[in-house]
């Protein structure tokens, strides 16, 4: 099994996001993991390219933050709950 910095954070958001009845898919991506959130055309990335991914932090792109741009350097409770305050999650 694997327990990368990328597996640890992905597991948190994992967590975070079944907690707060969040609908996601999950898949591998570039030695790290994507997360789509259902009812929005975002998603969430943390790997070796992206912004934060070394450090266990997320990318987001596609959201109502993003203002057409992607948005690093988040923690997982960071997206927890700029889905909440954007998509009422």
């Amino acid at each position: 099994m694997r327990n990368t910095v990328y597996d640890i954070a992905a597991n948190e958001m994992e967590q975070l996001l079944i907690e707060n009845n969040i609908q996601y898919t999950r898949r591998h991506l570039y030695k790290g993991w994507q997360f789509y959130i259902k009812g929005t055309y975002g998603d969430i990335i943390c790997h070796e390219g992206s912004y934060g991914g070394n450090d266990g932090l997320w990318e987001s792109m596609g959201f109502a933050w993003d203002d057409g741009d992607v948005s690093g350097y988040l923690t997982a409770r960071e997206v927890i709950n700029r889905l909440k305050e954007n998509y009422g999650m």
